[in-house]
């Protein structure tokens, strides 16, 4: 099996920011109306080719929630992870791969 170029396949590198992080606009009023829990510790990473966007919040300790939000702001999938690393992974996945 040939190994595939550089030109062929395609890295997507997640770009996760926090909240605070954010400009002040559309962008930021789109993800706050998705925050249910906290926007201290809301994440978010965008795909720009379908223009959804991941999300990441603590909602108790020991449980962080992750979505992935449609363009259009509805939710297309939803869970709960230990570790905002594991919601991180998991939204990661379902955002890019989904």
């Amino acid at each position: 099996m040939p190994a595939s170029s550089p030109s062929t396949m395609s890295f997507l590198v997640p770009n996760w920011r926090s909240f605070q992080n954010v400009s002040p606009g559309a962008e930021a009023a789109s993800f706050s109306r998705c925050c249910r829990f906290s926007l201290g510790t809301l994440e978010v990473d965008c795909d720009p080719a379908t223009r959804s966007f991941a999300l990441t919040e603590q909602e108790l300790p020991g449980a962080w929630r992750w979505a992935i939000i449609s363009d259009q702001g509805g939710v297309l999938s939803a869970g709960c992870e230990s570790t905002q690393v594991a919601a991180k992974k998991v939204a990661t996945e379902a955002l890019y791969h989904g």
